[in-house]
């Protein structure tokens, strides 16, 4: 039986390389981009999801983002037997590696000290952010905080640089990106992990917790309702202390359908945290009535995996064909970032549009506190914290219906949300939202100090 890899980014090239460490090599490569059929990877031909049907194979999914449209695919092909997912292949080979790790001289501290992974990601976005957030918090509390990030993240601007230990990161070489990590920790026993991923720094402090069981914690934090992060919760949760659900809807998922323990799973929402010198600073909201363009806020990464930033110039589409006076700023970078600028250019939208790249954290206070309404259009999601900061200055979301919104945004209250249905009919209905709250000043300025209210209540 032939071996085939589904996908061929990142995660596949760190299957990969988990793959040949066990003596496991793949016959083909498959993806949906069709720009990528004939082409070879690693040697090997990447080949049409089509061709599989006339292979005798298995099939690993190595992406995790796209991980429940390609099962829906295959189930389709009727392929779903031959189906492996990469989150049991990934837990059998941190096993082997905890029981051939061979322990370093470890430092045992009086005091427990609290660790945290912002370590994932292609740079300081929702999970890194929460990360920065609360080990500030606790710093500010007296613990002994260190937040583990990879060395090409940007340094950041405010004091908790001083917490973050940077490592390199080699995305086909997981063992070589591992083993520093690993040491690094058992310098710092005993601790209890804040794991915002079950990815690196989580299999570290596992292979750890292995040598050290009384001497190392887990706590899972699980930020959306992405179907392979409830897998790998599943597949983890007797070597978790606990899991945090960001929103009521993960919880749920989890305690229901995955039956994890009721007594392993927390739920806490995301804090709105703002510093000390940004809450000084004079924020008020505006209300434009007449001919004054109402503002439109996006605050994230420009990524078509989850933030479907590629739908961006159909929503804007909509708004010109709803004749909507509006400007809209976007503030955020990732793939999406040249061909919106590319986008703007040609339709001659740049009075209208403006693209500000990422802004520092302490910039986005004052960029939310101009935005009248806030747009997220995300496959997924846990409880934004851009959503949360926004409300909290302000601006009405308008967002898709994904997890963690229903827990602050009461539709037609507080916001606006939009149930995930066929892309077309998603952006006409948000269209229409936005077109109706650009022709209602009164029922936005109401929308909006309830949003304010809920998230400060919250």
């Amino acid at each position: 039986m032939k071996l085939v890899l589904f996908g061929t980014g990142d995660d596949c090239l760190k299957c990969l390389d988990i793959l040949e460490q066990q003596g496991i090599e793949p016959d083909y490569f498959t993806d949906n981009d069709p720009s990528k059929w004939g082409k070879t990877l690693k040697g090997k031909e990447v080949i049409s999801p089509k061709e599989l049907l006339n292979i005798d194979c298995q099939i690993i999914i190595s992406t995790s983002d796209y991980q429940d449209k390609i099962i829906n695919q295959l189930k389709e092909m009727r392929l779903d037997s031959r189906i492996v997912t990469f989150a049991p292949v990934f837990r059998s080979y941190i096993e082997k590696k905890a029981k051939e790790y061979c322990p370093q001289k470890a430092i045992i501290h009086p005091k427990e000290c609290i660790l945290i992974d912002a370590f994932m990601g292609s740079g300081w976005d929702g999970d890194q952010q929460y990360a920065c957030y609360i080990a500030s918090g606790l710093k500010d509390r007296g613990y002994d905080v260190h937040v583990y990030a990879k060395n090409s993240l940007v340094p950041q601007s405010d004091k908790t640089e001083c917490l973050i230990s940077r490592f390199p990161w080699k995305k086909d070489q997981y063992w070589e990106t591992l083993l520093p990590i690993i040491n690094d920790m058992e310098q710092r026993l005993p601790f209890v992990l804040i794991a915002n991923t079950l990815e690196h720094v989580m299999a570290a402090a596992y292979i750890l917790k292995q040598r050290y069981p009384d001497k190392v914690k887990i706590l899972s934090v699980i930020h959306n309702d992405n179907y392979s992060l409830y897998e790998k919760q599943a597949l983890w949760q007797d070597n978790l202390n606990f899991i945090l659900g960001i929103s009521e809807r993960i919880v749920n998922v989890l305690k229901n359908v995955w039956m994890i323990p009721e007594e392993k799973v927390r739920y806490r929402i995301n804090p709105v945290f703002w510093k000390s010198e940004e809450k000084t600073s004079n924020i008020t909201q505006s209300f434009s009535q007449g001919n004054t363009p109402i503002q439109i806020g996006w605050g994230g990464r420009l990524s078509a995996s989850q933030k479907n930033a590629h739908l961006l110039p159909n929503l804007i589409e909509a708004l010109e064909k709803r004749n909507v006076n509006y400007c809209m700023e976007i503030a955020g970078d990732g793939s999406y970032y040249t061909i919106l600028r590319t986008f703007i250019k040609e339709k001659d939208l740049k009075k209208k549009i403006r693209l500000l790249g990422r802004l520092e954290h302490h910039a986005m206070r004052v960029f939310w506190s101009r935005q009248q309404i806030y747009i997220n259009i995300s496959q997924w999601e846990g409880c934004c914290l851009a959503m949360l900061e926004a409300m909290e200055c302000g601006a009405v979301p308008v967002v898709t219906n994904v997890s963690g919104v229903s827990d602050v945004v009461c539709d037609g209250q507080t916001g606006f949300r939009v149930d995930l249905d066929d892309t077309e009919v998603i952006i006409d209905r948000i269209a229409d939202k936005i077109a109706f709250l650009a022709e209602h000043p009164q029922k936005r300025q109401q929308m909006s100090q309830e949003a304010v209210k809920t998230v400060k209540e919250r």
